[in-house]
């Protein structure tokens, strides 16, 4: 009761904020057009960590991109926070396609987005997480080599081996030669033993202790690893370094930036690890 009674609270003062603050946003359209609280779905629910997650995606994305008429395709776009990040890419002549599962976050985008140079398609993909029921792993409803960059943001974090091993075989059918994936992950490097090491103690993110370790194999695979918390394995998953940038290299990628997350307790960037990968 008490929870339902703070969220209500919080969605109305929410509302009030949201309107307020539109009017005194005068450096960018993309933040004045943030959803109220219902539709920031996706892990990331307060609007400060959408504005943070907006900023540094489309600084990202402005470093990677050099075409005009960049097409972009976005894995997992939710309600669309990498859509407002990429905004300023697509205005004069690119594109943006979204995919998800949750096919009532599709329908959101499709009325909030300008259809002009957007589009969004549900897809039934089986996912014991978001998607139980799904198909076991469609092919996506775009073209080979038709997108200049994929972005996914926390969406292999959510794959068992087998689903991730065939989604990023995915993401190498629909680019362009030569061009770019954006994509997070929970990467097991040096900078997590660390943090293993001292108890999963986090100074620079308000999780609890012991919160973002991963001693558990996900199902059988010998690589793909969860946490204790975590009843179904694709709440969670992580994958050791050196295992990853392997599999990455045999799918036909090359791994151009590594930015360690700030969820291991390293000053990165951004809370997941995020890799910019190039289709060899």
């Amino acid at each position: 009761m008490i929870a339902r009674v703070k969220l209500w609270i919080y969605q109305l003062l929410d509302r009030v904020f949201v309107r307020v603050d539109r009017s005194y946003t005068g450096k960018a359209n993309n933040i004045r057009r943030i959803p109220y609280l219902k539709q920031r779905l996706g892990g990331k629910v307060s609007y400060a960590d959408w504005a943070y997650v907006i900023g540094i995606f489309q600084t990202i994305l402005h470093q990677q991109v050099e075409a005009e008429d960049v097409a972009i395709l976005d894995v997992g776009c939710g309600s669309g926070i990498l859509g407002l990040a990429a905004e300023s890419l697509i205005e004069d002549g690119g594109s943006y396609s979204g995919i998800d599962v949750d096919r009532a976050q599709i329908e959101f985008c499709k009325a909030h987005f300008d259809p002009r140079n957007t589009s969004f398609y549900h897809i039934d993909a089986s996912n014991a997480y978001y998607n139980e029921q799904g198909d076991q792993r469609p092919i996506w409803p775009v073209e080979d080599a038709a997108y200049d960059v994929v972005t996914a943001l926390s969406v292999w974090t959510h794959f068992n081996e087998a689903d991730a091993r065939y989604y990023l075989d995915e993401v190498h059918r629909v680019l362009r030669p030569g061009a770019k994936a954006v994509l997070t992950f929970f990467v097991l490097d040096e900078h997590y033993a660390s943090f293993e090491a001292q108890g999963g103690v986090n100074r620079r993110v308000p999780t609890p202790e012991g919160r973002w370790l991963f001693p558990k194999n996900a199902y059988e695979s010998a690589h793909w690893k969860t946490t204790e918390w975590a009843d179904i394995p694709e709440k969670a998953i992580a994958i050791p370094k050196t295992v990853l940038f392997q599999w990455i290299n045999g799918a036909g990628f090359q791994i151009n930036q590594y930015y360690p997350g700030s969820w291991k307790n390293y000053p990165g960037i951004y809370f997941q690890d995020i890799l910019i990968l190039e289709k060899a």
